[in-house]
């Protein structure tokens, strides 16, 4: 433990101390949260904080935009298999492994992109519309559930593997029990603390008035007896121990709703003042004014008077509204009145305090200010630049631990099925369960990134791809691209245009790259 000392080197009392450093302290005394672990901190609080996640995305503007940044730029528009089985420790050769790998590629995503969405148990979803739905979850809910179905089909050769998307909010407790070492917010533990089990309710808890089955639960193992998994459970944990995962909104659930009070608040202070366009102002003596509001002893002249007063000023207004001068009409008002135009005063701090906040959030939320609010005015393109790379990082990240490993579960189980139902064949007659996890290694084809000056970034990778620091495959992956496909469709192209007696376009002859190269 530190401690302060004086110039002498004795130790400094409080006493002693400066006032900022008294002030400090008092401060930091009343500062003691418990010491808990990451269960008994979060799984409480996680219906309560999951809902609130939801609700603030769902009438929250900028909260869904977060979101929705979150999915275009994490999955965008496909979600795409690119096998990279490990040939070398499979002891296959390069050519035969890359031949299997294409055949099995265009296999998988004509299963898996059908128009039909078999993939889906409730055929609603491709699977890169899983994935862009498996990024919402994340956002609101910090994790993914999803059950392996088995369809029945008239033909064997059909993949009968589906997937059910499950809401997180049914897999709770039995009966709704309190937490224990072994089961906890549904999921059931082993010796290790490794999930063994999932308890999930037949219907969302906020069904019990629609369904029955919501006061039934399903006990369904993680895996099977031989090792195939039937419950599909993602999430990134953030502590040791941790059971289930925490939705990105929590550390700023709390900003977002006080920027949209304010913003409620300001806008309607802005209806209130642009309803009046203007208003007259009448003064009266004090006898007067309780006269004509009925203000003195009850009786039938004070009425009187103040219809009498009124009829007075109707009586005028008529009859002498029609002043003009050089064809404008000018009002002439009643002695004591005066005419106030009104106009709608917006508050000088809300811009200020709403880029205050949008700031925290875009912190909180490991995506750049600008890409929150939309607003790239305030930035240069150096600045703009380095804070998109940064979201960049966290983007690759998330695709890599969320939507990448729930599909390379998926595209593990199909392929198990389609090698036992003997519709793909493994070279040399390998065994595919000595080393699942070298046959179904992969890579996903997701958004490529977003660049602010095109010829800048199309530059920087030349030059990578030039001093041999990436392979054309990564290039394409960072453009959202299939390198196979673009040579295959390149040969075809050359072809294409040499039977037409043309010569297919280069950079050098390409007068605009040229340009650009020479500046």
């Amino acid at each position: 433990m530190s401690l302060l000392i004086d110039q002498s080197g004795n130790p400094l009392t409080m006493e002693s101390r400066p006032l900022s450093t008294q002030s400090v302290q008092h401060n930091m005394d009343f500062w003691q949260p418990a010491l808990l672990s990451i269960d008994r901190e979060h799984l409480p609080e996680m219906p309560l904080l999951n809902s609130r996640a939801r609700d603030i995305k769902r009438t929250h503007g900028y909260a869904n935009g977060a979101e929705q940044i979150y999915v275009d730029n994490i999955v965008g528009h496909q979600f795409r298999l690119s096998a990279k089985p490990n040939y070398k420790l499979l002891g296959l050769d390069a050519e035969k492994a890359s031949l299997w790998a294409k055949d099995v590629e265009a296999r998988f995503t004509d299963w898996a992109e059908d128009p039909d969405c078999w993939i889906d148990a409730e055929e609603k979803r491709t699977l890169t519309m899983m994935a862009r739905e498996s990024v919402r979850h994340y956002a609101s809910q910090g994790e993914i559930l999803a059950s392996v179905e088995w369809r029945r089909a008239s033909n064997n050769h059909r993949p009968q593997t589906c997937i059910k998307l499950i809401d997180s909010e049914r897999l709770t407790n039995p009966f709704e029990q309190a937490d224990t070492q072994q089961l906890r917010a549904g999921v059931e533990l082993g010796n290790r603390g490794q999930a063994i089990a999932y308890h999930i309710r037949c219907a969302h808890p906020g069904d019990v008035d629609l369904a029955l089955d919501a006061y039934r639960w399903k006990r369904v193992t993680r895996r099977k007896s031989w090792g195939r998994l039937q419950i599909l459970h993602v999430f990134e944990p953030e502590r040791p121990d941790q059971t289930r995962g925490i939705n990105v909104f929590v550390s700023t659930l709390r900003n977002l709703k006080m920027l949209e009070q304010f913003q409620d608040a300001t806008l309607q202070n802005a209806i209130v003042n642009a309803m009046y366009a203007a208003v007259i102002q009448s003064e009266f003596d004090p006898q007067t004014v309780l006269t004509a509001l009925g203000g003195s002893e009850p009786n039938n002249g004070n009425q009187n008077t103040l219809n009498s007063y009124m009829q007075a000023v109707q009586s005028y207004h008529q009859g002498a509204n029609n002043i003009r001068y050089n064809g404008a009409r000018i009002p002439h008002l009643f002695p004591n009145e005066k005419l106030e135009l009104k106009t709608a005063k917006s508050n000088p701090y809300f811009e200020n305090f709403e880029d205050t906040l949008l700031r925290h959030i875009a912190a909180s939320l490991n995506i750049s200010f600008e890409q929150l609010s939309r607003d790239f005015s305030k930035t240069n393109y150096s600045s703009a630049r380095a804070s998109m790379l940064e979201s960049w990082k966290f983007f690759l990240s998330v695709r890599h631990i969320i939507p990448a490993r729930f599909c390379q579960q998926v595209y593990a189980l199909w392929l198990e099925e389609m090698i036992n139902k003997g519709v793909i064949e493994l070279p040399g007659n390998a065994n595919f369960y000595q080393n699942p996890s070298a046959w179904t290694r992969c890579y996903w084809i997701a958004q490529g990134q977003t660049h602010i000056d095109g010829v800048k970034e199309v530059e920087r990778l030349e030059r990578l791809y030039a001093l041999g620091a990436i392979t054309f495959e990564e290039l394409c992956m960072m453009l959202g691209k299939d390198y196979q496909e673009i040579l295959e469709q390149r040969q075809r192209e050359a072809q294409e245009f040499k039977a037409y007696g043309l010569s297919p376009p280069s950079p050098n002859s390409n007068p605009v790259v040229n340009k650009a190269t020479a500046e």
